[in-house]
């Protein structure tokens, strides 16, 4: 930043030297500290020549629109109608300045909040989704630690571009209405991960290039889950629960027989002791938490060089997760079952 008299100086050599490179260098050898540039002289100039001034002019502020409050109640009116909106549509109906309908919105304490994306349930689903939460809480009230006698597991999938996003969708409102959108769909991604969460840790990650099928999962019960599995006290194997969703390769006849050998029929799953109801994300820990925590500390270490990076990245980002964390991820599975309860059945998001 240079002083007005500095600047002052500028103008005056520029009197005897019209060429600005010229007069640069002669300002920074009569001040060895600064280095002055062309196009800093060429900016000083043209401000002098347009302005009669070196200073720097500052814009006053605006004083804000003050709106009576008939013009506030239409644009409220507008909002609580119209709560699916958007700032710029509401300025369209009501003729009101975009800045002022954000200052009013504001000042009566409405509030833009974002969607929550669920699974779409179907008729059957309501009641697989009853039994299993009455038969965890039943497990719960026998043995208090019941919950961290549970391995629970899913596969997702990472790709080096984004995640769905919820920024641009907004309910104007003054108090949350929880709104959501359904969605069935997936997204493909470049690199599929494996994990678990027990207790307050996670097992894995582990990483299946291409696509992951029945065979390469019963790979991973032969070798990683059975080290896992060979290095926990005896009374926690004893008694552990493995759960797995309704994926396919969960399901296969293979797969089902191993991991009622492996757990000695303590499995939640798809044709299992315990029934898993599908398309239950909100039921386990690794879906309404693990997942989308790391995504979100995942994709905001982008670019990712190669598919190795990616998997690098993933995995300490693992690392970064406390555990306490994710012990109150488990301790809300709690929670969620018993408002699943008292919901019928439906959704615990909602």
């Amino acid at each position: 930043m240079l002083t007005l008299q500095e600047k002052i100086e500028i103008v005056l050599i520029c009197g005897e030297n019209t060429v600005h490179r010229i007069a640069a260098n002669i300002f920074n050898e009569r001040h060895p500290g600064k280095n002055v540039q062309q196009s800093t002289v060429s900016r000083i100039m043209a401000k002098f020549k347009s302005t009669g001034s070196v200073e720097n002019l500052f814009k006053k502020p605006r004083n804000p629109i003050k709106h009576n409050e008939e013009v506030q109640l239409n644009v409220c009116l507008d909002v609580v109608e119209h709560g699916q909106t958007s700032i710029r549509h509401v300025s369209s109906r009501t003729t009101v300045q975009r800045e002022s309908v954000r200052n009013i919105l504001h000042k009566n304490k409405f509030k833009p909040y974002k969607p929550k994306f669920i699974n779409t349930l179907k008729e059957q689903d309501f009641d697989i989704r009853l039994g299993f939460s009455f038969w965890y809480q039943g497990e719960k009230e026998e043995d208090i630690s019941f919950p961290f006698h549970v391995l629970w597991t899913d596969e997702a999938t990472f790709t080096s571009n984004g995640v769905v996003s919820s920024q641009n969708c907004r309910w104007w409102a003054q108090e949350n209405p929880n709104f959501i959108i359904e969605c069935r769909d997936q997204y493909s991604f470049k690199t599929n991960v494996w994990c678990g969460v027990l207790n307050d840790q996670v097992i894995g990650p582990y990483f299946f290039r291409g696509n992951l099928n029945s065979e390469e999962y019963l790979r991973l019960l032969n070798t990683e889950i059975l080290e896992v599995l060979d290095n926990m006290p005896v009374e926690l194997r004893h008694n552990l629960w493995y759960q797995c969703d309704g994926a396919p390769i969960h399901n296969t006849r293979h797969v089902q027989e191993r991991l009622l050998e492996i757990f000695r029929g303590k499995v939640i799953g798809r044709n299992m002791e315990q029934y898993w109801p599908p398309r239950s994300p909100d039921l386990t820990p690794l879906d309404f938490f693990l997942w989308g925590y790391l995504k979100q500390k995942v994709y905001k270490k982008r670019p990712f060089r190669n598919i190795d990076h990616l998997e690098t990245v993933i995995r300490n980002c693992l690392l970064e997760i406390r555990p306490i964390a994710i012990r109150n991820a488990i301790i809300d599975v709690s929670r969620r079952t018993i408002l699943c309860i008292e919901r019928n059945g439906r959704h615990t998001e909602m």
